[in-house]
């Protein structure tokens, strides 16, 4: 699993590809940042999930279209997507690398 120099959690990963820092319980705010390389596009309004795995769910099917639609340029090792709560904590990513690997 490649570190990120921003991250300043342990990461554990699963079979599916899901990096997870944290867990989140009940209706909650999400929020879906998209990292190429050392820039990070904020995701400034969010959408409301029952829970992580629910906003995993989402994050995994929009990277696919992502992907599929070569919304993005340069190296897809340096892309992925952070999935924070409503405090702004990353609990959760996922490596368009790896998304490609599985999909």
């Amino acid at each position: 699993m490649q570190q990120h120099a921003d991250t300043h959690s342990t990461h554990s990963e699963n079979w599916t590809g899901l990096v997870v820092v944290g867990l989140c319980c009940g209706m909650a705010k999400f929020y879906f940042h998209v990292r190429q390389g050392n820039i990070r596009f904020e995701d400034m309004h969010g959408a409301d999930f029952a829970d992580l795995r629910a906003a995993w769910c989402w994050a995994l099917q929009d990277a696919r279209v992502v992907i599929d639609q070569q919304l993005l340029s340069g190296p897809i090792a340096e892309q992925w997507i952070e999935i924070g709560d409503h405090t702004g904590v990353v609990v959760a990513s996922l490596s368009f690398e790896r998304l490609q690997v599985i999909h």
